[in-house]
């Protein structure tokens, strides 16, 4: 058994604006010859607008979400064809977590859970999603060897054979690493290396859904 959202984002959806401007997305010449599809990371190479892929470097960070899906045929090389994309700073975006950490307690307490595959997950969110504690959400502190421990208690201590989802690790100062077409990884396998000061990722949480599944997002800047 595995936790499941109701639904999966279509990308990264535009929510809504910190500032509360309307969306106005900007139109920018696309790389010919190419899909896009609405919801799309994408950056700026050699002057056209690409999707933003795992090759994506510290000289070619990310433009903004592409507001619009175009088909390849309405993209042929021998024209100029023009994209809307978000790229307003103030911006925040809703994506779907594409894998999250799925753990199995072997064991714990009212302030504890303890799982062999626990690692570098202090700062992150977790759902209790099965056992005397199910729909528990609170956030790891403090990890040791196999051992994950919160401040807020459980309701009840957790027991071998609870489960539990891990998603959005908030240890880096609220920055979080994207996978491709707009999911989270809980790898490292997919990370758009895209930061010119330091290897945090190019997008900052804003709210975190874990119920859902989901993460309200910034791109930093």
């Amino acid at each position: 058994m595995s936790y499941t959202a109701e639904r999966t984002t279509v990308g990264f959806e535009r929510v809504y604006n910190l500032a509360g401007h309307a969306p106005n997305p900007v139109p920018y010449e696309l790389k010919p010859n190419t899909e896009f599809k609405k919801g799309e990371l994408v950056v700026v190479d050699g002057g056209f607008v690409e999707q933003a892929d795992d090759n994506t470097d510290v000289d070619d960070c990310v433009l903004g979400v592409m507001a619009e899906a175009i088909a390849q045929a309405d993209n042929p090389s021998d024209e100029k064809t023009y994209g809307r994309v978000y790229i307003n700073p103030l911006d925040v975006f809703r994506v779907s977590v594409g894998d999250p950490l799925e753990l199995t307690a072997t064991g714990g307490s009212t302030t504890t859970l303890e799982a062999s595959s626990i690692n570098d997950i202090e700062g992150s969110t977790i759902l209790v999603y099965t056992g005397k504690s199910k729909g528990s959400i609170r956030t790891i502190d403090d990890v040791t060897t196999n051992t994950a421990r919160v401040y807020v208690p459980f309701p009840h201590a957790i027991e071998s054979g609870d489960k539990a989802v891990v998603i959005a690790n908030n240890n880096n100062d609220g920055e979080i690493w994207p996978g491709l077409d707009g999911l989270f990884a809980s790898s490292d396998a997919l990370k758009l290396k895209c930061d010119k000061n330091h290897n945090n990722g190019p997008l900052k949480i804003v709210k975190i859904d874990v119920v859902n599944l989901m993460v309200d997002v910034l791109i930093a800047r």
